[in-house]
C-alpha cells in the first residue's frame, strides 16, 4: 500500500514538475527570447503550459497554436493565424489582424479588437468591449457570450448568440443560428442563411425591432427554399424589405413565401424592393397577426378587360411628369392601383380633357379603372 502511495506522488510530482508558466516582458515580437522567462516557449504552446503577457508589455506574434492557456495583461497584437484550442483570458488588450480562431474557451475582461477574420467554434465570453471591424463567423457548436458591448460589422451567427447586453449591428447580421436571445433592435441589414447567397432561418429567441433604417434581405431559391425570420415574442416592422431570387429561379403566379414569423406582428416595411418577374407577374406583401407573406401575384389581376372606351385617349405612356386623359364623357371617377392591386387614389374626372400629375409616383407599373375597364401605363 505504502508503495502504491509513493508511486502515486512520483507521477503527480512528475506531472507538476512538467507544467511551465512563460513570462513575456518588455516591447518586441513574440520570438525575442530575451523578452522570456523562464526560457523561450516557441510558437506552440502545450495543453499543461501557460503563457502570461505582462502588463506593460507589447507583443507582436505570428503563427502561433496555444493548446494550454494564455493570458493577455498587457498589449498583444497578432499578424498571422493565432489558434487557441486552449483557453484565452484577455485582461488587457488583444488586436487580431490575421485570423482568430476560438477552439477551446475565450474571456474578455479587457479590450478586443478583431481587425480580420474572427472564427468562434468553441466558448467566447465577452464580459467588457468587443469591436468586430472585420468577418465575424459564430459556427454550428459554437458560442458568443456578450455580457457588456459588441459592435459588428459582418457577424455570421451559425451558432448561438447569448446576447444578454449591448449588440450594434453597424453594417450586417446573417445566419443559419440556433439561438439569438434578448430583444434586439435592428439598424442596418439583417438576412437569414450562412451568407448572401445561401437560404436558412435566422432565430430570435425574444422581441425584435427593424427599425426605420434596416433592411431585410430575403433570398428565396426555389418553391421550398425561402430565407424566414423567426421570431418566438413580438415583431415590429419597419424599413426596407429587398426580396432577391437566387439562381435564376422564376416563381410561378400564385406561389407563396412566410418570410417572417412571431407571436404577433405589427408595422409594415415603409420600402419594398422585388426583383423583375417580367410584364405579367410581380410580388404582393400580406401582413398577419403572427406572419409576413409574399405572393406571387399576375399584374392583370384587377380586371382582364383591359381595352377603354373607343372615344377615350390616354397618353403618353410611358409617362414622366404628366398624364393626360381625352375625350371623356362621363363624370366618374378615376381609380389607380399599383402593379401588384393596392389602391394609390382616386382621382374625380371631368368632361373632356384631364390630366393626372404623377410627380410624386414611383417608377413602375400602374393600372387605372375608367368606366369600369382597364387601363396599364408605366410611370419613367
Amino acid at each position: 500500500m505504502k508503495q502504491l502511495i509513493l508511486l502515486t506522488l512520483l507521477i503527480f510530482s512528475s506531472t507538476l514538475s512538467s507544467q511551465t508558466t512563460y513570462t513575456y516582458t518588455g516591447i518586441g515580437d513574440w520570438t525575442e527570447q530575451t523578452n522570456w522567462a523562464p526560457s523561450y516557449p516557441g510558437t506552440t504552446i502545450s495543453e499543461t503550459d501557460e503563457v502570461i503577457i505582462t502588463i506593460g508589455s507589447e507583443v507582436t506574434a505570428s503563427s502561433t497554436i496555444i493548446n494550454g492557456k494564455i493570458t493577455i495583461n498587457g498589449d498583444l497584437e497578432t499578424r498571422s493565424t493565432f489558434t487557441i484550442n486552449g483557453e484565452l483570458i484577455i485582461n488587457g488588450y488583444l488586436n487580431n489582424r490575421s485570423i482568430l480562431a476560438i477552439n477551446g474557451t475565450a474571456i474578455n475582461n479587457g479590450t478586443h479588437q478583431s481587425s480580420s477574420f474572427f472564427y468562434i467554434y468553441g466558448v467566447y465570453t465577452n464580459k467588457a468591449t468587443l469591436s468586430l471591424s472585420s468577418i465575424s463567423e459564430i459556427y454550428p457548436g459554437g458560442v458568443l457570450n456578450n455580457e457588456n458591448t459588441i459592435t459588428g460589422v459582418y457577424l455570421f451567427n451559425n451558432g448561438t448568440l447569448n446576447n444578454t447586453a449591448t449588440y450594434t449591428n453597424t453594417y450586417s447580421l446573417l445566419g443559419d443560428n440556433n439561438v439569438h436571445t434578448s430583444d434586439f433592435t435592428n439598424n442596418k441589414v439583417l438576412s437569414a442563411g450562412d451568407d448572401f447567397n445561401t437560404v436558412g432561418t435566422y432565430n430570435f429567441n425574444a422581441n425584435l425591432t427593424l427599425s426605420g433604417g434596416s433592411t431585410l434581405i430575403t433570398n428565396i431559391k426555389s418553391t421550398t427554399e425561402a430565407d424566414l425570420i423567426n421570431i418566438n415574442k413580438t415583431a415590429t416592422i419597419g424599413g426596407k424589405l429587398e426580396v432577391i431570387l437566387l439562381e435564376d429561379y422564376d416563381p410561378a403566379i400564385g406561389t407563396t413565401f412566410t418570410i417572417l414569423e412571431a407571436t404577433s406582428v405589427t408595422g409594415t416595411f415603409s420600402s419594398l424592393e422585388y426583383p423583375d418577374l417580367g410584364t405579367d407577374k410581380t410580388f404582393a406583401i400580406t401582413y398577419n397577426t403572427d406572419s409576413v407573406i409574399l405572393k406571387v401575384t399576375t399584374t392583370l389581376s384587377i380586371n382582364a378587360d383591359n381595352t377603354l372606351d373607343n372615344n377615350i385617349v390616354v397618353y403618353p405612356n410611358p409617362a414622366s411628369d404628366i398624364l393626360y386623359i381625352d375625350h371623356v364623357n362621363t363624370n366618374e371617377d378615376i381609380i389607380m392601383y399599383s402593379a401588384i392591386g393596392a389602391k394609390i387614389k382616386t382621382i374625380p374626372l371631368t368632361l373632356g380633357k384631364n390630366s393626372i400629375d404623377l410627380s410624386g409616383l414611383k417608377k413602375g407599373m400602374y393600372i387605372l379603372i375608367i368606366n369600369n375597364k382597364a387601363h396599364k401605363f408605366v410611370k419613367n
